[in-house]
């Protein structure tokens, strides 16, 4: 992807790109040049995929304005000359070197994105980090290296550092991270990421890339026919433990039919910018499946609405800067400024209506809370802090500013279709917040499944459902 970048580069070093000796020609390079930058600047966003053939405009952009200043006098080049472009040019490459992780350990503390004010703090403090490597290191190791007698000490205290960061990384990779360097209780925060349905690959990945989802998993009561269906996207494979406890607890047995980022919802199409991603021949196949089967009573719906019906989490860290993800109709996408809400609404009410016209009774699962970052993580870096895990919360303003309007579109589809609530968050929330940590355990393996242990904590609240099923103890 970047080879061609520096290959461009490469040409004009080279002498390849011929001279533009006529001054109209560098002035019109110049530019250009200059337009193609600046077009790039403020005109790509999140959803501009990059590198690619989107860094062909800025990339163009840089090679005409060097090619105009290395041919003659130009008004770009001109502009370039002045002071403060040449000082920034100076501290280009140690200012390169050191902003990402300035950014990098801002973002760990803050726990969130640099804004405005931060955003130029952590610009002054680039560039003062930039200014003393420029002062110190490699104006130092330029006068040594300029001697016409060879000196061996830079080159001798490069490889030392070679040495020094090789090893260093090796053990870190050796050690799998090192990860005694951490409190016990941290340690055993992280390993929640991985806490999981221990059936999570066979019964859904796996099944899903060998488009085997006509042959699902069960769960519940071991033995007896299926009489159940939980149908949805990712959020519906981690509710799985919950309902193998509550089928337990019932006697009866289900069936998962689950895909990523594919709601349970007739007609319905999610595009992801960048990707490949076709739902339609897994809701095809298992709506007809499902709707058909005379031994389904019941039909759990569970998937993440809120990023259907409204986009990515625009706060914290983990999604503000995906790229677009937008749902419509199967022959494209909503146009832009489509009303994503209303259509993700108006495909939840026509698949229950089907539903309902098959036979069938609906249980409707309800919005989890979306904290926007990978909670163990979070977890682990609250408590190195010297917090207690009780107190990492979400507030309930950020949990009703994300969900408000489709919990109140579920109750309106509840009591209009006679439908079967599952409402987690009641269990999760109270007036002022959302827990992210019950007894020390995350409640959400990343930033919006739930761990396997929370799930099977809340299986309770699908025993209600369940017990519609006909033969249900």
């Amino acid at each position: 992807w970047r080879a061609w970048e520096l290959g461009i580069g490469a040409l004009l070093a080279l002498g390849v790109v011929p001279r533009l000796e006529r001054r109209a020609l560098r002035e019109a390079a110049g530019m250009l040049g200059v337009a193609l930058i600046l077009g790039a600047v403020l005109f790509y966003d999140a959803g501009t995929p990059f590198p690619g053939a989107a860094a062909l405009a800025p990339t163009l952009g840089a090679a005409l304005v060097i090619l105009a200043g290395r041919d003659g006098p130009n008004l770009v080049g001109r502009l370039l000359s002045t002071a403060g472009p040449v000082w920034i040019g100076r501290l280009s490459y140690s200012l390169y070197l050191w902003h990402w992780p300035v950014i990098v350990f801002y973002i760990y503390l803050a726990m969130d994105m640099p804004g405005a004010v931060s955003g130029a703090v952590l610009l002054a403090v680039s560039l003062a980090l930039a200014w003393l490597s420029l002062r110190f290191v490699e104006r130092p190791f330029r006068r040594v290296s300029d001697r016409r007698a060879p000196r061996r000490q830079p080159f001798v205290a490069a490889a030392a550092g070679i040495a020094a960061i090789s090893a260093a990384g090796g053990a870190v990779l050796v050690y799998d991270g090192i990860p005694g360097r951490l409190p016990h209780e941290t340690r055993a925060a992280a390993a929640f990421s991985n806490d999981v349905d221990p059936r999570y690959d066979d019964c859904f990945r796996d099944k899903v890339d060998a488009k085997g989802w006509l042959e699902p998993c069960t769960y519940g009561a071991p033995d007896g026919p299926i009489r159940a269906a939980l149908w949805g996207d990712s959020h519906a494979a981690s509710l799985a433990p919950a309902l193998d406890r509550a089928g337990q607890i019932t006697g009866i047995r289900l069936a998962l039919y689950a895909h990523h980022g594919c709601p349970g919802l007739t007609g319905f199409q999610v595009y992801w910018t960048g990707r490949e991603h076709d739902c339609g021949p897994f809701l095809d196949d298992t709506y007809e499946t499902i709707a058909q089967d005379p031994g389904f009573d019941l039909v759990i719906m569970a998937h993440r609405a809120p990023v259907y019906a409204q986009g990515w989490v625009p706060y914290g860290l983990t999604e503000r800067n995906n790229l677009p993800l937008e749902i419509g109709p199967r022959d494209g996408p909503l146009p832009a400024g489509g009303d994503r809400m209303a259509f993700y609404l108006e495909s939840l009410e026509r698949t229950i209506v089907e539903i309902k016209d098959a036979g069938k009774q609906v249980a409707l699962v309800y919005p989890l809370p979306e904290p926007g970052d990978m909670v163990p993580q979070m977890l682990m870096r609250h408590l190195l802090r010297g917090g207690a895990a009780a107190d990492l919360t979400l507030p309930r303003a950020r949990f009703d500013g994300r969900t408000a309007e489709l919990v109140r579109a579920y109750d309106r589809l509840v009591a209009v279709h006679d439908l079967i609530p599952v409402s987690l968050h009641e269990q999760l929330c109270d007036a002022t917040a959302c827990r992210l940590v019950i007894d020390a355990v995350p409640v959400l393996s990343d930033e919006t499944h739930l761990t396997a242990t929370t799930a099977r904590r809340l299986a309770p609240l699908f025993v209600p459902a369940l017990s519609f099923v006909h033969g249900a103890t």
